[in-house]
């Protein structure tokens, strides 16, 4: 996509460049992560980030119960 479409790729990197993750561990070691909420131009955008966020939420999820 960054050379199919620059201008494109430009906007997605500044959008998930404000995305940040929290991991919160108990005292037994279990992890819960989370994530930011960021304000995105339209309803589709924001459909897309919250797929990947969430997709990430469990990635991350389940490294840390390994």
């Amino acid at each position: 996509m960054a050379k199919t479409n620059p201008a494109a790729f430009d906007s997605a990197m500044a959008l998930f460049s404000k995305v940040r993750f929290d991991v919160v561990v108990d005292a037994k070691g279990a992890a819960k992560v989370s994530h930011n909420s960021v304000e995105t131009p339209n309803e589709q955008t924001k459909a897309g980030m919250n797929q990947v966020c969430d997709g990430m939420d469990q990635m991350l999820t389940g490294l840390f119960q390994t």
